[in-house]
């Protein structure tokens, strides 16, 4: 640590923990189509990893997105657990 920095708790919080992040998105309609598109190749199981399909649907539907995976991977028809 620089010597102007001193931390003053150091608690980590019990696993798992979910984290509430906040962003000022500029482009609302850019971003759920770079989603789709992730959301995409997850399902294919071609992902980054960086994001699960659950994440990626939450994100749409914070975007104004509702998606509905009507067959998931391996031909199994019907709703989604992600819904």
């Amino acid at each position: 640590m620089p010597g102007r920095v001193r931390i003053v708790k150091w608690e980590p919080k019990a696993e798992p923990m979910q984290l509430t992040v906040h962003y000022a998105v500029p482009d609302p309609a850019r971003l759920a189509e770079i989603a789709v598109k992730k959301l995409q190749r997850e399902l294919l199981g071609a992902g980054c990893g960086c994001h699960r399909a659950e994440e990626l649907i939450g994100l749409l539907r914070d975007l104004g997105c509702e998606v509905e995976i009507i067959e998931a991977p391996g031909g199994t028809n019907g709703r989604s657990q992600f819904n």
